[in-house]
């Protein structure tokens, strides 16, 4: 097994999972943004959408069918050109990583304020 650098570990730190579609069997890894890649985002007015997709950084339990109607129950091994394609097709899921990344970002950002007061 390959040894992760400290970049790798520390940008793991910042890896949740988010359930999608109705059983919660499928979960994307979202990878919060450093702070400063956020304010970077804002300063530029990105689109919504483009700006969330790069934080997608794997999946769990995929299988072909998932993806394409009438495929196959083998899992689908994550490719990020493959997700973004998939989820920008299923509003309900661009809602719910949108959602659920904005999250992230403000829960983050209201614990380093707490900090700052202590």
């Amino acid at each position: 097994m390959a040894t992760l650098s400290l970049l790798e570990k520390l940008r793991k730190t910042r890896e949740t999972r988010l359930p999608v579609g109705d059983d919660g069997r499928l979960q994307l890894i979202i990878r919060r943004p450093a702070i400063m890649d956020h304010i970077r985002h804002r300063l530029r007015s990105e689109i919504v959408y483009d700006w969330y997709t790069p934080m997608v950084v794997g999946w769990v339990g995929v299988i072909e069918q998932d993806i394409l109607p009438g495929g196959t129950d083998d899992v689908v091994e994550f490719d990020h050109a493959l997700a973004v394609e998939w989820i920008g097709d299923r509003p309900a899921v661009v809602s719910a990583l949108t959602d659920y990344c904005q999250k992230l970002i403000d829960d983050y950002t209201a614990a380093q304020d707490a900090l700052k007061k202590n």
